[in-house]
């Protein structure tokens, strides 16, 4: 008989699992990676250290851009540019996540915008993505569904829901 806790586990890995092949990472999370994840998952408050300590675990080139010059280009995409301004927009996202304030999509296209580390940015965005769904749903419903399929209808409630706002 499983266990709650190897259901969890189990979930979490199909998950680091989907969040790297969006990557384009063909090998599965390490158990280092796993274990660290549900630790920060079960989180009942997040901090910039536990997130920079998370990141830095997925990529190790995972630097937050918190000094001048940490520019980077995304696609064709230009993240704000690096500096001070980065990790104080950072903690402001942090706490409207903790709040409760905004919808997790929008939270999460906001943490991907501000693209806050050098590296490991989606990853990282899709734990955080995970936590607030947590909170707002539980766990069976979170990982219900895969994370790009679920991803998927809440953009498309997000644009229907937008359409209408006009």
């Amino acid at each position: 008989m499983t266990t709650d806790l190897e259901r969890e586990r189990n979930k979490v890995i199909a998950f680091l699992t989907e969040s790297n092949l969006i990557e384009g990472i063909r090998q599965p999370p390490t158990d280092d990676q796993i274990e660290e994840t549900i630790h920060f998952l079960r989180r009942g408050l997040l901090n910039l250290h536990d997130l920079c300590e998370l990141a830095l675990l997925f990529e190790s080139r995972a630097v937050l851009r918190s000094s001048h010059g940490m520019d980077v280009m995304v696609g064709s995409y230009y993240p704000p540019r690096g500096g001070p301004q980065i990790e104080r927009n950072l903690r402001l996202l942090l706490d409207l996540m903790m709040e409760g304030r905004g919808a997790p999509y929008d939270l999460h296209c906001r943490y991907e915008d501000l693209h806050p580390f050098m590296d490991g940015n989606g990853r990282t965005g899709r734990v955080l993505w995970a936590w607030m769904m947590i909170r707002r749903k539980g766990w069976d419903h979170t990982f219900a569904l895969a994370f790009l399929h679920r991803w998927y209808y809440q953009s498309l409630d997000r644009r229907r829901d937008s359409k209408w706002e006009t």
